[in-house]
């Protein structure tokens, strides 16, 4: 029995700056396997795959290997209105796959109304005073 290394996994061990062009190129590559690109050719990220012959039962097909890939459930209408590798990428990393491109820096959150308020109480009383 051999063990194989999902896609998914093979992202959430990049380090995260690695996984969108790592995510990019596995969905141009299953996009040129589809399309029957040849391993010289060349495909532009924001490139319609349609303008590159891509057609309805290709793009069932596309839907087909990406589902597989990612082991999810891809809708082909989100892949008809995303027709560029960098479409389909920002969908997955976005959507689909959204909590292996979540950024794990803390959040820096507002600063408390109260304090706010307190703040802005000292600036305009300086500002008044230096005025008068």
């Amino acid at each position: 029995m051999t063990v194989t290394t999902t896609a998914v996994e093979i992202l959430r061990r990049l380090p995260m700056p690695d996984r969108r062009s790592e995510l990019a190129a596995m969905v141009s590559e299953q996009f040129r396997g589809v399309l029957l690109m040849d391993e010289d050719e060349r495909l532009e990220p924001t490139e319609s795959v349609f303008a590159l012959g891509m057609s309805s039962v290709l793009l069932v097909q596309a839907q087909e290997r990406l589902s597989n890939l990612f082991g999810v459930d891809l809708s082909s209408a989100v892949l008809f209105n995303s027709c560029t590798v960098q479409q389909v990428t920002q969908y997955l990393a976005g959507e689909v796959l959204a909590d292996l491109f979540t950024d794990e820096r803390p959040v820096r959150r507002a600063a408390p109304k109260a304090r706010t308020r307190l703040l802005w109480d000292d600036v305009l009383g300086r500002v008044y005073l230096d005025a008068a």
